[in-house]
């Protein structure tokens, strides 16, 4: 098992070149999707080295802490699971990432997002039926890493380092002729330090630190010498014991930049009097710095194990070590809910499910059945959609419709019903819908562009442009002077909608407050509304209203609003879908509003999004122009 360690370092290079050449946007948005908040990461092994890394770009970037977990750690409790989560693999088919993953869905994750270095894998598949995730697949010319992490490891620190780069463009650039220079300062470096023996402590600065941590993984995986590190100041609280005691069987490693020179200095000169100790010099900063005692890291596990005459890249695994490696973590419930029906009950509550008392749960599930009659007596001749995060995920929003959806389409279309499409998008959302219905079906669809303001059939090929409203402008103005950042952010303005986006930490939530705060006056007057989507701020002109959607299509189907049946992901307030899924017949495919009597998810918990909305269809038959409700799906 393994590879020659000195011929994955060789091929570095060539990685470098590869990471910068991969297509960065689908990371990059992941990036900016996840900026409103702090991030969980999942990895194990050498993924941890690459998982620090995003943790430190993502805190310099945003200001937002984040904390790195094993799969097993991760497992333990579900508010691991319920924000943003990362999930990093070298080959994204080990079991403990894909139970991992398995957690994040089952948990309900705000968002999962996992970077691979290997393509067609069992996480990619599983994480592909989950609403909010995304996944980044890429492969290298290096193959698959030997033992140790190498090539993969480095090109997923690259490729991060990319994608913060082209996300945020105040960031510090590090250029791959840079890279290739620090790759060669610690092939350098380390080749000059002199030869030593027994144990190795490794002490770092904040941005050292992380290459130290490496060697760790690497000296106790391929059981080069006993390694543990500390940064220059908590080794001043009881650590120095260990040279006191070990003396001349130990080494001291230290890693310092620049600032950090005195103290390191100090600190070496002091262990000298009981070990051998050496100072390196990283002379760079920020994740240059970082990247490069990672590099430092690699050549240094290469000189360890030419000392004791063993290749890092391929040591030998134990039997016993292949059967610890295969066995699995025991699942435990992370909540009392069992049921189909209790789990569609959490997704209308959310957490504050977990606090229902039996009778309080009781109550919601006979609401629920009364719901359900309500949906079985109905005969439906129109349906209304959201789009993004209803009819494409919020995630990959610049993709092509999934097809379980555009099958879900055309069959409601073959069978005559009328359908409406309301959304706070231009132009592109008629482009998708053309490429991918066939032109006998345009005539029963209707597009409501900028959250109702600008209604159209299919067949149009472009809303057209309208002047813009005054009060949109004045929005615009504030919205500028107060609300975004130089650099972080942007306003999008169109006739009677501007839509706002934010990259500098601000969670939506955050970012919703600010917008209605600088337009309070305007709001309360009653000349604006502010909502919140999956993804920005809409800030829309009175008489705008993705209800205006529905009035259209209910006089197309010569019906009354309150037999159109409409379907979204933002129905708590002040999510964009608020209004639409106030409607007496309505479903989400996310979130829900505390309405007893409508909106409601009947996919349960496990499936967001995209998946929720082609389970909840199935549930309905449609023949001869109209949609009946029949409880239960095929599958």
């Amino acid at each position: 098992m393994g590879k020659p360690y000195r011929e994955e370092l060789q091929k570095l290079g060539r990685t470098t070149q590869e990471s910068y050449a991969f297509p960065i946007e689908r990371l990059k948005r992941a990036v900016e999707d996840s900026v409103g908040h702090g991030l969980v990461i999942v990895a194990s092994g050498g993924s941890q080295t690459p998982a620090q890394y995003l943790a430190e770009l993502h805190q310099e970037a945003l200001g937002h802490p984040c904390r790195v977990v094993t799969p097993l750690i991760f497992q333990s409790s579900a508010s691991y699971a319920r924000g943003c989560v990362w999930l990093l693999s070298a080959g994204g088919r080990n079991l403990d990432i894909l139970q991992a993953c398995e957690h994040a869905i089952s948990a309900g994750s705000q968002s999962v997002t996992a970077l691979i270095a290997a393509e067609d894998t069992p996480l990619q598949r599983m994480l592909a039926g989950y609403g909010a995730s995304r996944t980044v697949a890429f492969t290298l010319s290096a193959g698959g890493d030997g033992f140790l992490a190498t090539n993969s490891l480095w090109a997923s620190c690259l490729l991060l380092e990319r994608a913060y780069q082209a996300g945020f463009n105040d960031r510090p650039e590090v250029s791959m002729e840079e890279v290739v220079h620090l790759l060669d300062w610690a092939k350098a470096t380390i080749e000059g330090l002199p030869e030593w023996g027994g144990d190795v402590v490794g002490i770092g600065d904040p941005e050292t630190m992380l290459g130290l941590a490496d060697l760790e993984m690497r000296a106790t995986e391929a059981a080069l010498a006993n390694v543990w590190v500390s940064d220059l100041r908590n080794l001043g609280h009881g650590r120095h014991y260990w040279f006191a005691e070990r003396g001349m069987a130990t080494a001291a490693l230290c890693f310092a930049t620049p600032p950090y020179l005195p103290l390191a200095d100090q600190t070496v000169a002091l262990i000298s009097q009981a070990s051998p100790a050496w100072r390196i010099e990283v002379p760079f900063a920020g994740s240059k710095a970082r990247l490069a005692s990672i590099a430092a890291s690699m050549f240094v596990a290469q000189r360890m194990g030419e000392r004791i005459h063993r290749d890092p890249g391929r040591p030998g695994v134990p039997a016993f070590g292949e059967q610890i490696y295969k066995l699995a973590v025991p699942t435990k419930p992370q909540h009392a809910a069992t049921s189909d029906d209790e789990q569609i009950v959490m997704a209308k509550l959310g957490r504050h499910a977990l606090s229902l008392s039996e009778a309080e749960l009781a109550l919601w599930l006979d609401r629920l059945r009364a719901y359900r009659a309500k949906l079985h007596a109905a005969e439906i001749p129109a349906v209304v959609f959201d789009f993004d995060g209803t009819l494409i995920e919020s995630s990959r929003r610049y993709e092509r419709l999934d097809l379980s959806i555009v099958d879900e389409l055309r069959r409601l279309l073959a069978a005559e019903v009328r359908v409406g499409i309301a959304t706070g998008r231009g132009g592109s959302c008629g482009e998708e819908l053309r490429r991918q219905l066939s032109r006998d079906l345009w005539k029963r669809v209707s597009i409501g562009y900028y959250n109702g303001a600008v209604i159209r059939p299919l067949s149009e090929s472009k809303p057209t442009a309208a002047e813009q409203d005054a009060v949109i402008q004045e929005a615009k103005r504030r919205i500028g002077r107060y609300v975004l950042r130089p650099g972080r952010g942007r306003c999008r303005v169109y006739a009677k909608q501007c839509s706002v986006s934010l990259l500098d930490g601000r969670s939506l939530s955050e970012a919703w407050c600010e917008v209605a705060a600088a337009l309070h006056d305007l709001v309360d007057a009653g000349q604006l509304t502010v909502w919140q989507s999956s993804h920005s701020i809409d800030i829309v002109s009175a008489g705008v209203s993705k209800r205006n959607v529905i009035s259209a299509i209910a006089a197309q189907a010569n019906c009354l609003p309150e037999d159109v049946l409409c379907i979204g992901d933002r129905g708590r307030w002040p999510g964009n879908d608020f209004e639409l899924l106030q409607m007496p017949l309505s479903l989400s495919a996310d979130q829900c509003s505390s309405a007893e009597d409508r909106c409601w998810n009947l996919a349960g918990t496990s499936r967001r999004q995209v998946a929720a909305t082609c389970y909840q269809l199935k549930l309905f038959e449609a023949s001869k122009g109209l949609m009946r409700f029949k409880g239960q799906t095929d599958e």
